[in-house]
């Protein structure tokens, strides 16, 4: 079964072609605005390990507000490449970068779940700040 290397919140990342991840502004805990509702662009980024049998596995993220409302939820499929190169223990890396906008209606903590096989793997977390619009 694949499990999760790690994931981070960052500004923006990506996959490149040749098998590593860009991420700027990596690793977060909050995000200032000047007032709510507002929108916050960040990517969730990471690696997961697939056992060398597996081709692809279903992915989701997804972000909740602090009532446990959902703010953003996407699904994909994270496969390997016709090049990938088992490293460990029968194991590939394969790594993810997800972009995304959003929308926040309260200033408060942010739970983003990290999920591969409807399997919760990881809990990342950012607080939304109000920050006087004048500073």
């Amino acid at each position: 079964m694949a499990d999760l290397d790690y994931a981070f919140v960052a500004d923006f990342a990506r996959v490149d072609p040749n098998g590593t991840l860009t991420a700027v502004g990596a690793s977060w805990t909050h995000a200032w605005v000047h007032d709510v509702p507002a929108a916050i662009r960040l990517a969730v980024a990471g690696r997961m390990r697939l056992q060398e049998t597996e081709q692809a596995i279903p992915m989701r993220i997804e972000m909740e507000n602090s009532a446990g409302e959902l703010l953003v939820g996407t699904n994909f499929e994270l496969s390997r490449s016709t090049n990938s190169v088992a490293y460990r223990d029968g194991r590939v890396g394969i790594l993810f970068a997800v972009n995304a906008v959003v929308p926040v209606t309260e200033i408060g903590l942010v739970h983003i779940g990290v999920l591969a096989q409807d399997l919760k793997l990881r809990d990342l977390y950012f607080e939304v700040l109000k920050r006087d619009p004048f500073q």
